[in-house]
């Protein structure tokens, strides 16, 4: 399943929903996406995507988190053959 929004701009996702989910989670994300994380004009940068995902994978104990690397935003356009690769082996191990 792909979810576009996982953060919704406000966190909202994650802190209400998130941690509730029972099931195995597979989050895949591009080491070098520039939209998400977004802007914060409160600390006037944008948080590392790496680490911004790592903590959002802590979120849950029942989510595994694949980082591409040579990857931004469009993950399954940019790395399609990566991402069919971690599609297959969570679905073998889980």
């Amino acid at each position: 399943i792909l979810y576009n929004g996982v953060n919704s701009g406000n966190g909202k996702f994650i802190n209400q929903n998130f941690r509730r989910i029972k099931v195995p989670i597979l989050l895949i994300a591009g080491k070098n996406d520039e939209l998400v994380p977004s802007y914060k004009p409160s600390i006037r940068t944008r948080p590392n995507t790496v680490t911004y995902f790592k903590n959002i994978s802590k979120q849950n104990n029942k989510c595994t988190l694949k980082l591409l690397d040579n990857c931004g935003h469009m993950v399954p356009l940019e790395q399609p053959a990566q991402v069919n690769e971690a599609i297959h082996r969570f679905l073998r191990n889980n």
